[in-house]
C-alpha cells in the first residue's frame, strides 16, 4: 500500500542509523505523520541527518501528564 519509492528514499538516507527502522520511517513519511521512538540512536541519528519528523516518548509523557493537570 506504501509506494516503494518511500522504503527506497528511508533506506537510502537512514539505513546507517538502523535498517530496522528503515520501514518505520518510509510509513512516517507516507503518511506526514510522525515517528513515536524512545531510542535515543535512533533520535541522534535522525537528528544528524536533518529528520525532525518525530516525537519522543518522554514528550508524549509530558504531554499527557499536562493535560491531567488541566482536566484537574
Amino acid at each position: 500500500m506504501i509506494p516503494i519509492e518511500f522504503y527506497k528514499r528511508a533506506e537510502k538516507i537512514y539505513s546507517s542509523i538502523d535498517i530496522d527502522d528503515t520501514a518505520f520511517v518510509a510509513v512516517t513519511d507516507f503518511v506526514r505523520g510522525k515517528l513515536w521512538t524512545g531510542d535515543k540512536e535512533l533520535i541522534q541519528g535522525l537528528l544528524s541527518k536533518g529528520y525532525q519528523r518525530f516525537i519522543t516518548t518522554e514528550e508524549l509523557h509530558q504531554d499527557f501528564l499536562g493535560k491531567q493537570k488541566l482536566k484537574k
